[in-house]
């Protein structure tokens, strides 16, 4: 087992991921051909000392989707003086959805009216008033959203996350077809982005399929970026003026990019390679 209490060289970056997927062998190559070496470490791998500042010079990318596991790794490995990719503080709030909500919200950006129900009856409730089909979503991003096509399958899902994933606070939103959606991906100062294939409600295994980036993507990019900060996240959205903001979440996967012709792991790399250096940077002047 690694653990990472000891002493580091920082000469190895860290790719936090649950497994080795297609996503993290173009990351290790990219950062090969960028004259670094890279390599997985599982959270199962990992025992954090709070307090212990034993990883000061490391570089660690989260590939992690949007959890409070996530985050509180994020956060011990922050703790401990390492480089942590996306921060502490940008975890927390991408695995809250309604957090994530409201930050949009009070931040100017368009987003869908939602209603959080705090019993089976009220979320019932609110599933009734947005009307059929709904999207009904779990606070933590970590738990999928669920679209329910009617009221009995409505019932049905509610009280089953209640009974058996003590789920009684749900997110309730009206669903939107696939057909008018586009994902932002924001990677540092680099932006990418795809638009959503079929004519079903959306769902969180919507493919995507790569785009050329227009005005609009650019403005919406750079919004996030001056708001919500520089790092590697994507975003889900229902296009039009304004484009109105579903979900964001962080950025994991992006093999499809790859197979369209576009670098991600490549602007990633250079992403981390220039966090790197602007903490060396601070830490030299300090």
């Amino acid at each position: 087992m690694t653990t990472l209490n000891g002493p580091h060289t920082g000469h190895d970056i860290l790719l936090l991921a649950e497994r080795l997927r297609v996503e993290e062998r173009l990351l290790m190559a990219a950062f090969s051909s960028a004259g670094h070496s890279a390599r997985i470490v599982t959270p199962a791998e990992m025992s954090l000392t709070i307090g212990r500042q034993a990883l000061a010079g490391q570089s660690v990318v989260s590939r992690l989707p949007a959890s409070r596991e996530g985050t509180t790794l994020a956060l011990l490995l922050d703790d401990g003086g390492a480089t942590v990719i996306n921060d502490p503080s940008l975890a927390a709030l991408l695995e809250d959805r309604a957090r994530l909500l409201h930050w949009l919200s009070v931040n100017g950006f368009e987003t869908l009216p939602a209603t959080v129900g705090f019993s089976e009856a009220l979320v019932l409730e609110a599933a009734d008033a947005v009307g059929y089909p709904a999207v009904l979503s779990a606070l933590d991003a970590g738990q999928p959203s669920i679209t329910v096509q009617d009221r009995e399958v409505a019932e049905a899902v509610i009280e089953h996350r209640a009974v058996l994933g003590k789920e009684r606070a749900l997110i309730v939103r009206r669903a939107v077809t696939v057909a008018t959606l586009r994902r932002i991906v924001v990677v540092g100062d680099t932006t990418f982005a795809a638009h959503a294939a079929g004519d079903w409600p959306i769902a969180d295994g919507t493919a995507w399929q790569p785009d050329a980036v227009t005005t609009d993507d650019l403005r919406l990019a750079d919004d996030l970026r001056s708001k919500l900060g520089v790092g590697l996240y994507h975003a889900d959205c229902v296009v039009g003026t304004p484009p109105t903001v579903l979900k964001v979440r962080p950025l994991t996967a992006f093999r499809t990019f790859h197979g369209a012709g576009h670098d991600v792991a490549g602007a990633i790399v250079q992403h981390i390679l220039t966090v790197g250096l602007e903490v060396a940077r601070v830490a030299h002047v300090s």
